[in-house]
Protein backbone atom coordinates (compact mmCIF):
# COMPACT_ATOMS: atom_id res chain seq x y z
CA UNK A 1 0.00 0.00 0.00
CA UNK A 2 2.95 2.65 1.09
CA UNK A 3 4.60 1.62 -1.87
CA UNK A 4 1.55 2.47 -4.69
CA UNK A 5 1.25 5.76 -2.98
CA UNK A 6 4.59 6.48 -3.19
CA UNK A 7 4.60 5.42 -7.19
CA UNK A 8 1.49 8.23 -7.28
CA UNK A 9 3.31 10.98 -5.63
CA UNK A 10 6.14 10.53 -7.84
CA UNK A 11 3.87 10.03 -10.72
CA UNK A 12 2.32 13.60 -9.43
CA UNK A 13 6.10 15.10 -9.30
CA UNK A 14 7.00 13.95 -12.76
CA UNK A 15 3.84 15.78 -14.20
CA UNK A 16 4.73 18.93 -12.38
CA UNK A 17 8.16 19.44 -13.44
CA UNK A 18 6.92 18.43 -17.19
CA UNK A 19 4.34 21.48 -16.39
CA UNK A 20 6.44 24.07 -15.15
CA UNK A 21 9.08 23.43 -18.19
CA UNK A 22 6.09 23.67 -20.27
CA UNK A 23 5.76 26.85 -19.02
CA UNK A 24 9.03 28.22 -19.02
CA UNK A 25 9.52 27.20 -22.34
CA UNK A 26 5.94 29.52 -23.55
CA UNK A 27 7.37 32.21 -21.04
CA UNK A 28 10.96 32.22 -22.78
CA UNK A 29 9.52 32.13 -26.45
CA UNK A 30 6.76 34.99 -25.29
CA UNK A 31 9.65 36.68 -23.86
CA UNK A 32 12.00 36.60 -27.05
CA UNK A 33 8.86 37.87 -29.76
CA UNK A 34 8.22 40.37 -27.17
CA UNK A 35 12.53 41.31 -26.31
CA UNK A 36 12.66 43.94 -29.12
CA UNK A 37 9.67 46.16 -27.74
CA UNK A 38 10.69 45.93 -24.67
CA UNK A 39 14.44 47.04 -25.32
CA UNK A 40 12.73 49.60 -27.82
CA UNK A 41 10.52 50.93 -25.32
CA UNK A 42 13.04 50.92 -22.68
CA UNK A 43 15.36 52.88 -24.64
CA UNK A 44 12.89 55.65 -25.47
CA UNK A 45 11.66 55.86 -21.48
CA UNK A 46 15.60 56.48 -20.82
CA UNK A 47 15.84 58.64 -23.49
CA UNK A 48 12.74 60.43 -22.12
CA UNK A 49 14.11 60.56 -19.05
CA UNK A 50 17.41 61.82 -19.89
CA UNK A 51 15.93 64.84 -22.24
CA UNK A 52 13.59 65.63 -18.91
CA UNK A 53 15.86 65.50 -15.92
CA UNK A 54 18.55 67.64 -18.19
CA UNK A 55 15.43 70.58 -19.17
CA UNK A 56 12.89 71.14 -16.36
CA UNK A 57 11.91 74.26 -18.26
CA UNK A 58 10.99 71.95 -21.59
CA UNK A 59 9.34 69.23 -19.08
CA UNK A 60 7.10 71.84 -17.62
CA UNK A 61 6.00 73.18 -21.00
CA UNK A 62 5.64 69.53 -22.01
CA UNK A 63 3.47 68.47 -19.01
CA UNK A 64 0.79 72.06 -19.56
CA UNK A 65 0.46 71.93 -23.06
CA UNK A 66 -0.89 67.92 -22.31
CA UNK A 67 -2.94 69.19 -19.50
CA UNK A 68 -4.69 71.87 -21.91
CA UNK A 69 -4.89 69.21 -24.47
CA UNK A 70 -6.48 66.84 -21.98
CA UNK A 71 -8.60 69.48 -20.20
CA UNK A 72 -10.03 70.57 -23.91
CA UNK A 73 -10.96 66.49 -24.77
CA UNK A 74 -12.59 66.43 -21.55
CA UNK A 75 -14.71 69.56 -21.87
CA UNK A 76 -15.38 68.31 -25.86
CA UNK A 77 -16.36 65.11 -24.66
CA UNK A 78 -18.85 66.10 -22.03
CA UNK A 79 -20.48 68.97 -24.62
CA UNK A 80 -20.68 66.19 -26.86
CA UNK A 81 -22.27 63.60 -24.33
CA UNK A 82 -24.64 66.64 -23.54
CA UNK A 83 -25.59 67.26 -27.31
CA UNK A 84 -25.97 63.53 -28.15
CA UNK A 85 -28.73 63.02 -25.06
CA UNK A 86 -30.55 65.80 -26.08
CA UNK A 87 -30.70 64.46 -29.66
CA UNK A 88 -31.76 61.47 -28.00
CA UNK A 89 -34.53 63.62 -26.08
CA UNK A 90 -35.53 65.26 -29.19
CA UNK A 91 -35.75 61.97 -31.04
CA UNK A 92 -37.92 60.16 -28.53
CA UNK A 93 -40.69 63.24 -28.90
CA UNK A 94 -40.90 63.11 -32.14
CA UNK A 95 -44.30 62.35 -33.92
CA UNK A 96 -43.75 60.85 -37.00
CA UNK A 97 -40.64 59.21 -39.02
CA UNK A 98 -40.00 62.02 -41.42
CA UNK A 99 -39.48 64.55 -38.39
CA UNK A 100 -36.80 62.09 -36.59
CA UNK A 101 -35.20 61.43 -39.90
CA UNK A 102 -34.96 65.70 -40.70
CA UNK A 103 -33.71 66.14 -36.84
CA UNK A 104 -31.04 63.01 -36.86
CA UNK A 105 -29.57 64.15 -40.28
CA UNK A 106 -29.33 68.08 -38.55
CA UNK A 107 -27.81 66.43 -35.71
CA UNK A 108 -25.00 64.80 -38.04
CA UNK A 109 -24.18 67.79 -39.78
CA UNK A 110 -23.86 69.59 -36.68
CA UNK A 111 -21.53 66.77 -35.29
CA UNK A 112 -19.47 66.66 -38.30
CA UNK A 113 -18.52 70.85 -37.93
CA UNK A 114 -18.47 71.11 -34.16
CA UNK A 115 -15.72 67.86 -34.49
CA UNK A 116 -14.08 69.29 -37.23
CA UNK A 117 -13.76 72.86 -35.07
CA UNK A 118 -11.96 70.59 -32.13
CA UNK A 119 -9.74 69.09 -34.50
CA UNK A 120 -8.20 72.71 -35.23
CA UNK A 121 -8.84 73.57 -31.75
CA UNK A 122 -6.50 70.68 -30.62
CA UNK A 123 -3.93 71.23 -33.64
CA UNK A 124 -3.44 74.68 -32.47
CA UNK A 125 -2.84 73.67 -28.78
CA UNK A 126 -0.38 71.04 -29.96
CA UNK A 127 1.31 73.53 -32.53
CA UNK A 128 1.29 76.23 -29.24
CA UNK A 129 2.94 73.20 -27.17
CA UNK A 130 5.14 72.43 -29.78
CA UNK A 131 6.51 76.31 -30.37
CA UNK A 132 6.61 76.54 -26.54
CA UNK A 133 8.84 73.41 -26.62
CA UNK A 134 11.21 74.29 -29.11
CA UNK A 135 11.84 77.74 -27.21
CA UNK A 136 12.94 76.04 -23.84
CA UNK A 137 14.80 73.73 -25.56
CA UNK A 138 16.59 76.78 -27.94
CA UNK A 139 17.08 78.23 -24.69
CA UNK A 140 18.70 75.64 -22.47
CA UNK A 141 21.77 75.21 -24.50
CA UNK A 142 24.38 77.85 -23.88
CA UNK A 143 26.01 79.41 -26.67
CA UNK A 144 29.10 77.12 -27.20
CA UNK A 145 27.05 73.90 -27.42
CA UNK A 146 24.79 75.97 -30.23
CA UNK A 147 25.65 75.87 -33.52
CA UNK A 148 26.31 78.59 -34.88
CA UNK A 149 23.19 80.24 -37.00
CA UNK A 150 23.60 82.61 -39.58
CA UNK A 151 23.03 86.09 -39.79
CA UNK A 152 19.76 87.36 -41.47
CA UNK A 153 20.42 88.51 -44.36
CA UNK A 154 20.46 92.40 -45.22
CA UNK A 155 18.12 93.80 -48.25
CA UNK A 156 20.37 95.24 -51.10
CA UNK A 157 20.36 98.73 -50.42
Amino acid sequence: MQKSQALRGDSWRQRDMTTRKTDQKQGSEAAAVTMPVDATMAGMQTRMAQMMTGNAELARRWMDGWARMMTELLDFSGRRMQANFETLERTARCQDPGEALRMQMSSVETAVRVYADEAGRLYELCSKTSEDCIKAFDGAHDETTQAPRPEPRQAAE
